[in-house]
């Protein structure tokens, strides 16, 4: 598999176990921020964006540097975590796994970790390890089977995809509809589908079964914006 040519991405996946939920500077603009699902600590800088996919498709992993995207699942869902904890997510776009050795990925998780903490500390002060309880990395290296032969550049998703599989023929045409080939009432969903999460992917596989089925249809209900 040529990754040079065909991959994307891979991801820098880390849950975060903390006593408290990052305190941003920005809650002095909107205090609301923190029950947001999720926010992007952005660069201004849109060059770094364009080095950062550059250094990704040389297998070279980029430097956080502002490009942190972070889900607090504790804050608007309090089942994640016991009361008075929290559960965070930060997604990071990196190289796939195939670019480095078991060994560097094994470094790089402990690094990332540190990398990633000490840019969010910027934006939220409090982010510091004393607020932090543990962490759960995942790494392409782990999404690819630690090894094992599949999924081998390690794309978060099921599979790995490349950029012919994007979009609404994706992931190959006879699949782009949801429907199974020759199978009635089979349909097949998922992340894989290319958009933009797996619950968008159910919605979309939700509205061909409703066509199939005679469903509700509740996007076609008045005051429904979807």
């Amino acid at each position: 598999m040529d990754t040079l040519v065909g991959n994307i991405k891979g991801l820098a996946w880390y849950t975060w176990f903390l006593h408290e939920l990052p305190k941003y500077k920005a809650a002095g603009i909107d205090p609301n921020i923190v029950n947001s699902s999720m926010i992007t600590l952005g660069s201004s800088d849109t060059r770094s964006w364009w080095d950062a996919m550059a250094l990704r498709r040389m297998g070279k992993n980029p430097p956080v540097d502002g490009k942190l995207l972070v889900i607090h699942h504790s804050a608007y869902d309090k089942t994640r975590s016991p009361e008075g904890k929290h559960v965070v997510l930060t997604d990071f776009d990196i190289t796939t796994a195939t670019f480095l050795s078991e060994r560097e990925w094994l470094s790089y998780k402990k690094s990332h970790a540190q990398e990633a903490l000490a840019d969010w500390q910027k934006y939220a002060p409090n982010m510091t390890w004393d607020n932090v309880i543990g962490f759960a990395p995942q790494t392409p290296y782990d999404a690819a089977g630690r090894g094992r032969p599949f999924w081998p550049d390690g794309n978060a998703g099921p599979f790995d995809l490349y950029e012919g599989q994007y979009g609404r023929i994706g992931p190959i045409i006879e699949l782009s509809n949801y429907r199974v080939p020759g199978i009635n009432n089979l349909y097949i969903t998922g992340a894989w589908k290319a958009t933009t999460s797996s619950s968008q992917a159910g919605y979309a596989c939700y509205k061909v079964v409703a066509d199939d089925l005679d469903l509700r249809k509740p996007w076609k209900e008045k005051g429904r914006p979807y």
